[in-house]
């Protein structure tokens, strides 16, 4: 009869191993395969009599897994930890450093540059930069223009070598599609109609480039594009009004904007 052990014994053994149920013998934690739900976070028996019955079912376990993550409650299960996962500090820091580390590869870099020279890459990129300082679907608003002016700018006449989306910053509504130097002078001299009265008025030299261009500016602000084709399309990225970044405001105005593209789109194929 083996002698009855100590409370101090009994505790020195828990710390450092158990008897296995299988073998009956004392092993120390590193024989054991871990186990959550048991107070001790060890299995019940040791790796050394649990390591055939594993070799034995593991074809039937992993079948078992393989037709559970191919039914509907697998997927379910999977897409929730996935998304656990992605949501959580560990799994945001992982997905940034693994992006990371991609992009700064030497094939990470190939591929990047690839992309951008691509049609698509270059398509994608205006999409965002466009969506980013204007609004969702500025790139559709901006083709439409274009496409309204026959690439031919509405404020000078001249063709558009480098067209920009120009807005009012007062009202955030889109007036029409132009070169980027124009709109840059045009913010400067005539951003709205009395203002362009008003500085046509101060010049001395109204016969020079100011004066001219001061001109049209009146005329392309008379009538805007967007005027002419009922298309009011207000700006709701960083380019926008204050008032207009607020999420409920910006949901509604986005709102209003789509349904102000496809009328003007009609009336654009109308006329056409």
């Amino acid at each position: 009869m083996p002698a009855k052990l100590t409370q101090d014994e009994i505790e020195r053994r828990q710390r450092e191993g158990k008897v296995c149920g299988r073998c009956k013998e004392f092993r120390s934690r590193e024989h054991w395969y871990t186990n959550n739900s048991r107070a001790d976070g060890l299995s019940t028996e040791c790796r050394a009599c649990r390591r055939p019955y594993r070799a034995k079912t593991s074809g039937a376990r992993k079948a078992a897994q393989a037709r559970y993550s191919a039914s509907d409650a697998g997927k379910r299960a999977h897409k929730r930890a996935h998304l656990r996962w992605y949501n959580s500090d560990k799994g945001k820091r992982t997905s940034r450093l693994s992006r990371h580390r991609w992009r700064t590869s030497d094939a990470g870099k190939v591929l990047d540059q690839r992309w951008r020279a691509s049609d698509a890459g270059k398509s994608s990129i205006r999409r965002g930069v466009l969506g980013h300082r204007y609004g969702p679907g500025a790139h559709a608003v901006v083709d439409f223009l274009l496409e309204a002016s026959k690439g031919i700018s509405p404020l000078t006449g001249l063709p558009l070598l480098a067209p920009t989306l120009d807005h009012c910053h007062q009202s955030g509504l889109v007036r029409g599609v132009i070169n980027d130097a124009d709109n840059l002078q045009l913010g400067r001299y005539a951003e709205t109609y009395p203002k362009a009265l008003a500085s046509l008025a101060r010049l001395k030299n109204k016969n020079g480039l100011r004066g001219q261009f001061l001109r049209q500016a009146l005329v392309y602000l008379w009538n805007t594009p967007a005027m002419k084709l009922g298309l009011e399309w207000a700006v709701t990225g960083s380019a926008g009004r204050p008032e207009h970044q607020h999420p409920k405001t910006k949901k509604f105005i986005q709102a209003s904007n789509a349904g102000s593209l496809r009328r003007a789109t009609d009336t654009l194929a109308k006329v056409a």
